[in-house]
């Protein structure tokens, strides 16, 4: 149920509304994601939204401005930094190398 509110694409879910929907507290919903993923629910966020723009950044014709708002990110510089953060390198860098 997570997986598919991040992967939906309307925005950035909040741990409130991740707690509502699974029918739990806010604070048992941190607890139970923390022991459960290992990651607090933001990161976990953010590792969801970068993963599905890779997948995107490896189509032809794939442009990073519109990637990153169908990722639900606020702007490309936004997009960028959480990218670059995660996996090192900029989305453009990413994107050049896997499609030799």
């Amino acid at each position: 149920m997570i997986d598919h509110r991040i992967d939906a694409g309307t925005g950035v879910p909040l741990a409130d509304d991740l707690a509502r929907l699974c029918q739990v507290s806010r604070r048992h919903f941190f607890r139970l994601f923390r022991q459960t993923s290992g990651l607090s629910p933001a990161s976990y966020v953010a590792m969801r939204r970068v993963e599905r723009s890779k997948l995107m950044l490896r189509e032809d014709g794939a442009v990073i401005k519109r990637i990153a708002h169908d990722c639900g990110f606020k702007t490309a510089p936004a997009f960028s930094a959480a990218f670059r953060r995660l996996t090192g390198m900029s989305p453009r860098a990413f994107q050049m190398r896997t499609r030799r």
